[in-house]
């Protein structure tokens, strides 16, 4: 599942797992959210207008994770069976059934020269090097006399 905010596309998976047997996955590597609160709220509600107020990344409880304290994890959270949102929520750090969203940024594409468009633009190229070396020799030689 992929979502784009503010030109970025993500591509979206999660796992299932605690933070504690996990915490090499928060990161913004795996969460390019992680830290960013706007961000993860952004992605989560670009995710849940992407779906039109249905389905999640997991089929369940999605947590968007961006931040961390001593006993919890900082949460937003999106539910299949609610439309809402649930924002700047927190979850114990040893819950081992959360499905915390990761995500990867999706590459630009690079747009594709047509074949027929590359040999007319190295036509209009070479057109345009033989009419300046014309130029040049007729101002060397009328520059010569």
């Amino acid at each position: 599942m992929q979502v784009t905010v503010d030109g970025t596309t993500y591509e979206l998976s999660f796992f299932t797992g605690s933070y504690n047997d996990n915490t090499g996955r928060f990161n913004t590597t795996e969460m390019p959210w992680w830290g960013d609160n706007t961000l993860a709220e952004a992605v989560a509600n670009q995710q849940r207008t992407d779906s039109n107020n249905g389905a999640t990344v997991s089929g369940g409880v999605d947590l968007y994770a961006f931040g961390v304290g001593d006993t919890r994890v900082d949460v937003h959270f999106r539910d299949s069976n609610s439309a809402s949102l649930f924002t700047n929520q927190s979850i114990n750090k040893s819950n081992g059934g959360s499905s915390y969203v990761t995500g990867t940024v999706v590459p630009a594409e690079i747009p594709e020269i047509d074949g027929a468009v590359l040999a007319q633009l190295t036509l209009v190229l070479g057109v345009g090097w033989l009419t300046a070396a014309a130029r040049r020799k007729g101002a060397d030689e009328g520059g010569a006399a």
